[in-house]
């Protein structure tokens, strides 16, 4: 007689649910405390960082690709814009599409960042997860967002 799924498929997919909120929270934490000193927010880096690897993104891709409400973004937008860190420009042929792309001085901000959160996590982990380490991480994360992502097979 089967009792149906086992117990501890239950307790994985509840551990992985507190594994990834806790890293979720501690990852932005550490962030957070980089980004006090240039006055950016997590989204607002996020922004730049995808900008800087994507070369330039609507904000409807930039949400997209940052797991973000379009909605609030276009007011993290506006302020970047206003430091002049990211630039929009008109998409030809759709006067209401702009194209956003990093300025050179939200680029040197960006790589700033991106050093100082390198080092910080570098130095908390102390050795015990090196780059190829956190590139498997990663590609795990994604590859199970991919497989949670795809419509649910029928029988």
């Amino acid at each position: 007689m089967s009792a149906g799924p086992m117990t501890t498929d239950r307790v994985a997919l509840s551990d992985v649910l507190v594994a990834t909120g806790r890293l979720r929270r501690i990852t932005q934490h550490g962030a957070t405390q980089v980004l006090r000193d240039t006055d950016l927010t997590v989204p607002q880096w996020l922004i730049l960082c995808h900008l800087r690897s994507a070369g330039g993104s609507t904000l409807t891709e930039t949400a997209a690709a940052i797991d973000h409400d379009t909605g609030a973004l276009s007011r993290v937008v506006h302020l970047l814009r206003e430091r002049e860190l990211i630039v929009a420009l008109r998409v030809p042929g759709d006067r209401r599409s702009v194209s956003l792309c990093i300025s050179p001085s939200g680029e040197v901000l960006c790589d700033k960042v991106d050093a100082q959160l390198r080092r910080q996590m570098a130095d908390a982990l102390d050795g015990d997860m090196a780059g190829p380490e956190l590139r498997m991480l990663l590609h795990l994360m994604n590859k199970a967002v991919a497989a949670l992502s795809a419509p649910a097979m029928e029988d």
